[in-house]
C-alpha cells in the first residue's frame, strides 16, 4: 500500500482495511471510509473500525463495517504462504511481521518449535516450511481451526500438529512425553488426536 493509504489506515489484511478512527473524526468516519473504498477498490474490498474496547480473552476486536460487504473472511500472502481467516474471528497483527521473521530465521531444520500462541500460524507455518516440527497452540477454536486449513494448504501437514487447549495445560503434556523419553515428534502425523481443533 502507498504512503497515503498508510496514513489513513491503521492496518490491513487481505482486501480488508482496518481503520483506527480518532474520537474527533468519528462524525467523518462514512466519508472517510467512502474515500478509502472508492480509491482502492478491488484490492480493498471492506472497511471496517473497532468498535470500544477489546474485552474478550482472544483479543479479536468488535467491528463495524463502514464499506463494502459484510464476509470477513480474507487471504493473505506472506512470505509465499497463504492465509485463510475470517477477520472479524481470529487475531491478525502485520505489525508484528519484523519480529516473526527475524524469530523464524533462527530455527534450524528439524528444531522441535512450540508456538503457545500461535494464533492463525504465521510463524509456525514459516517454521514448518523452514523444516521444522511444529506444535502450534492457540485457545481460540476459530484460529485453530483456520491454521490447520493453513497448514493442508501450504502443505506442511507431516511436520505439524494444532492444538486447541490452554497454553499451561499443553506444555505439562509436552513436558511429561520428555520426562517418559518419549519422542516429541511421535504424534506429529496424527492431527486427529483429542487436542487438535476440528470443525
Amino acid at each position: 500500500m502507498d504512503g497515503e493509504f498508510m496514513l489513513l489506515v491503521d492496518t490491513h489484511a487481505g482486501n480488508i482495511a482496518h481503520l483506527n478512527i480518532h474520537d474527533e473524526l468519528l462524525p467523518d468516519e462514512a466519508v472517510i471510509s467512502k474515500v478509502i473504498y472508492d480509491k482502492y477498490y478491488p484490492r480493498i474490498k471492506i472497511v471496517v473500525n473497532i468498535v470500544g474496547s477489546i474485552t474478550n480473552k482472544f483479543t479479536v476486536p468488535k467491528f463495524e463495517v463502514l464499506a463494502g460487504g459484510i464476509d470477513m473472511v480474507t487471504e493473505i500472502k506472506k512470505h509465499g504462504s497463504a492465509f485463510k481467516l475470517d477477520y472479524s474471528l481470529v487475531y491478525w497483527n502485520s505489525k508484528i511481521e519484523h519480529e516473526q521473521r527475524r524469530l523464524v530465521s533462527q530455527f534450524q531444520v528439524e528444531e522441535i518449535i512450540c508456538d503457545m500462541f500461535a494464533g492463525i500460524g504465521p510463524s509456525a507455518i514459516a517454521a514448518a516450511l523452514k523444516g521444522c516440527i511444529v506444535y502450534a497452540n492457540d485457545l481460540n477454536s476459530e484460529s485453530i481451526h483456520y491454521l490447520n486449513v493453513i497448514a493442508e494448504t501450504n502443505k506442511v501437514y507431516d511436520c505439524f500438529c494444532g492444538y486447541n487447549t490452554d497454553a499451561r495445560e499443553l506444555m505439562s503434556q509436552r513436558m511429561k512425553v520428555l520426562e517418559c523419553g518419549i519422542e516429541l515428534n511421535s504424534n506429529v502425523s496424527t492431527p486427529t488426536s483429542s487436542n487438535v481443533a476440528s470443525r
